[in-house]
């Protein structure tokens, strides 16, 4: 069995740290540890489990559960190739950002491995796809106990729908229970047409650069 690799001891950092506060830029495979001090706050973040290069070690930390922002703590981070997409999640209290591609990326290592993250991402019921990327297929996860927000389409939805709601729409899933769907961003269409379907109604709309449409 490979051994693991080397942890380089940094030591303390400040809340709003990120990979590209290093000077140089640590390279893919290094892994860090780094300390955040007590009463932290947050700054920027875009991924979950797997984050962008650009955001705060200390904020991902906390979006983790592996430190609080009032305790501050020490975690240990691998950096990992950029990613075609960064998916925002609501965890611990705090949100992150969705993103497209990114040239760099960090992971958090406990007990001598990268932290993995689900098969199937969380998201919340008003999230849209807009900032995922196309062509990609993307497997996500909605709670129980979802609410209604907009969508424009019928099989083939705007980028800027509810993709929980459009899910429901679609009969792939329900408000009450949630469930699992597999989505794929799709090019422009010249036309919406709305439709009621399993109890949401959605709306038509024009032209619109990006779609998605749901992957059975």
């Amino acid at each position: 069995m490979p051994a693991a690799p080397a942890v380089a001891i940094l030591g303390d950092i400040a809340w709003s740290t990120t990979l590209e506060s290093f000077d140089p830029e640590p390279g893919i495979g290094e892994r860090l540890s780094v300390t955040l001090p007590p009463g932290g706050e947050r700054n920027s973040l875009w991924g979950s489990y797997i984050y962008s290069s650009d955001s705060s070690i200390g904020t991902a930390a906390v979006h983790m559960g592996l430190i609080s922002f009032a305790a501050g703590g020490t975690v240990v981070v691998e950096i990992v190739e950029g990613q075609d997409y960064y998916l925002g999640t609501e965890m611990n209290g705090v949100s992150s950002g969705s993103y497209s591609g990114w040239n760099l990326s960090f992971a958090f290592v406990q007990d001598g491995r990268v932290i993995q993250g689900p098969v199937y991402q969380p998201i919340s019921w008003d999230m849209n796809s807009t900032l995922l990327p196309e062509g990609v297929d993307i497997r996500l996860q909605l709670p129980p106990g979802g609410e209604e927000y907009s969508a424009w389409g019928t099989d083939t939805y705007t980028s800027d729908s509810s993709i929980g709601t459009a899910a429901v729409h679609a009969g792939l899933i329900t408000f009450d229970g949630g469930g699992r769907v597999t989505i794929r961003k799709v090019g422009r269409q010249e036309s919406y047409q709305g439709s009621t379907r399993n109890g949401v109604t959605t709306a038509s709309y024009g032209a619109w650069d990006q779609s998605f449409v749901f992957v059975r």
